[in-house]
């Protein structure tokens, strides 16, 4: 869990040895994390948090259960040229752990029901979008599908091949570019008679307009449908 010092909001020495240990199984020679949801997930906070920690005006940012490191040591210590390397890597890591994955219940503990036949939203295609550039290494631009933005939230799909075949995933990332680098992308895709489905988590690396609608801890389902992507929402975490 990321702790926090009462007076200068300090991330805890534990948090910087987990990241270390985790950055070593994404990225080190005996790299084992994309079979691993729950340690990609708490990687992906950790290294939010060692990017809000170096970014001007970062220690504006409110606390919470999440919250970020305001200090000027970066967790981890990594260069800062280095972060979009990792940032990028990590997009792919969570493809190739989801796909892995297809057919389990859930990512995880959260329950997002989609027996209702209505879903919470329904988000349909834009014609014409361009690739956004945090996904243009990505992605193939002649599959790339953006749909309507939800919360804040850029919705899009495209192919991916996976062990020869083509998955179809579907991506989240923040809809403001001036931010969308520093969060990264959650991908989700799922191999051929399937419906990709990706599971957005809510906390402080979320944008604003989705937690002014919904309260951290609850996620949000999306669901690749045809030409429509249907959003499912989890009920609120015990108070």
């Amino acid at each position: 869990m990321v702790t926090r010092d009462a007076d200068d909001g300090a991330v805890d020495s534990s948090d910087d040895a987990e990241l270390r240990v985790l950055r070593q199984r994404a990225y080190g020679p005996d790299a084992d994390i994309a079979r691993d949801l729950m340690a990609l997930q708490r990687l992906r906070h950790l290294e939010s948090n060692a990017k809000i920690a170096s970014t001007p005006g970062a220690s504006q940012i409110s606390s919470g259960p999440n919250a970020k490191d305001t200090s000027e040591e970066t967790v981890g210590a990594e260069p800062a040229d280095a972060r979009p390397a990792v940032s990028a890597r990590m997009r792919w890591l969570w493809v190739a752990s989801i796909v892995a994955a297809i057919g389990s219940a859930s990512l995880v503990t959260v329950v997002v029901s989609t027996s209702s036949p209505t879903p919470y939203a329904q988000l349909h295609l834009i014609a014409g979008a361009d690739v956004p550039e945090d996904l243009r290494a990505s992605v193939d631009s002649e599959d790339y599908r953006r749909y309507d933005d939800f919360a804040g939230l850029l919705i899009s799909s495209s192919t991916a091949p996976y062990l020869g075949q083509e998955t179809m995933c579907i991506y989240a990332m923040h809809a403001d570019p001036a931010v969308a680098g520093r969060y990264g992308t959650i991908a989700a895709c799922a191999l051929p008679g399937l419906e990709p489905t990706m599971d957005y988590y809510i906390d402080e690396a979320a944008p604003g307009l989705l937690r002014e609608k919904f309260t951290d801890g609850m996620a949000v389902r999306f669901v690749l449908k045809g030409d429509t992507v249907a959003v499912y929402v989890s009920s609120p975490p015990p108070a």
